[in-house]
């Protein structure tokens, strides 16, 4: 009996190490910008960063609070008033917070979390 719930167990894992990663859309977690987030389990990040009009030099820097380094740096010289793309993994039980930016429009930020799936099925 013990043989055959080893096999299983082998044959789970090499289906999951041919398996394609997949995820799920969550949700919006805008309150990376507005205060903190705490990420309830594995996954990404896909962050919409709207800039003010006006020219000039643009930032937007997300850290990764529990182990205090940068997890998403995303710069550019010409604040037009477009949108730009950053993407950054998340780590089930760490927290995740907008440290600093410039020209950047508040209202026109969108943190999409996506949470990834069991391999395998």
């Amino acid at each position: 009996m013990a043989f055959l719930d080893l096999k299983k167990q082998i044959e789970k894992i090499l289906k999951a190490l041919d398996s394609t990663p997949t995820w799920t859309y969550v949700g919006l977690v805008n309150s990376v910008h507005w205060s903190q987030w705490e990420c309830p389990s594995d996954g990404i990040i896909m962050a919409d960063i709207g800039l003010l009009t006006g020219g000039g030099t643009w930032y937007y820097y997300v850290n990764d609070v529990t182990e205090n380094f940068a997890v998403g740096k995303i710069t550019g010289s010409n604040a037009n008033g477009t949108q730009h793309t950053m993407v950054f993994p998340v780590i089930k039980g760490h927290t995740y917070k907008g440290v600093t930016w410039l020209n950047v429009n508040g209202s026109s930020l969108y943190f999409r979390y996506y949470q990834f799936n069991k391999l395998g099925g």
